[in-house]
């Protein structure tokens, strides 16, 4: 077996990366966090033209509000292990990438 079958395989049956996939399938198919990163996404578009347009008392409610459902989000159940699952994997996807990039630039110099 090559290192790059030992590596899907790892990470295939990690419990971590599991873990990760379920939460997903879970926030994905949960209407309500659904909604409020839609709503989130909305206002944080409005802040942007309040801001532009100089509406500063407009920007300043928007701004409320935004923090308002950022908040909801983040005190949501499960975000906060989603949220940090998705971070050091990240950074071990990052550390592979750049292992594996590192090895071709070497073989093909």
């Amino acid at each position: 077996m090559n290192n790059l079958e030992e590596l899907k395989n790892y990470l295939s049956n990690d419990a971590g990366v599991k873990r990760l996939h379920e939460l997903e399938k879970f926030f994905d198919n949960n209407k309500e966090v659904f909604d409020l990163i839609n709503k989130k996404k909305e206002i944080s578009k409005q802040l942007v033209n309040a801001r532009y347009l100089k509406l500063f008392n407009q920007a300043k409610e928007l701004k409320k509000e935004y923090d308002d459902i950022n908040e909801q989000i983040y005190n949501y159940p499960l975000l906060a292990e989603y949220l940090e699952l998705l971070d050091n994997y990240h950074n071990d996807y990052l550390n592979i990438i750049s292992y594996l990039e590192k090895n071709i630039n070497r073989r093909l110099n």
